[in-house]
């Protein structure tokens, strides 16, 4: 069974509007799909972290 992404946000009790469940449901979809093409490669064939540093528009 999938949860669509309206049942998802409104089991965490996130609201967002109306207008953006587009925008969303397609980047959420898009994130699957590399989950999906990824789920049998071994782990040093993807092991990276990402950083976000709030403001911060630079690199060090």
């Amino acid at each position: 069974m999938t949860v669509s992404i309206r049942e998802l946000f409104a089991a965490k009790d996130l609201k967002i509007p109306e207008e953006d469940f587009k925008v969303v449901e397609s980047r959420w979809n898009a994130i699957a799909k590399l989950k999906e093409q990824i789920k049998d490669l071994p782990l040093e064939s993807y092991d990276i972290s990402l950083c976000n540093t709030a403001g911060g528009d630079h690199l060090e």
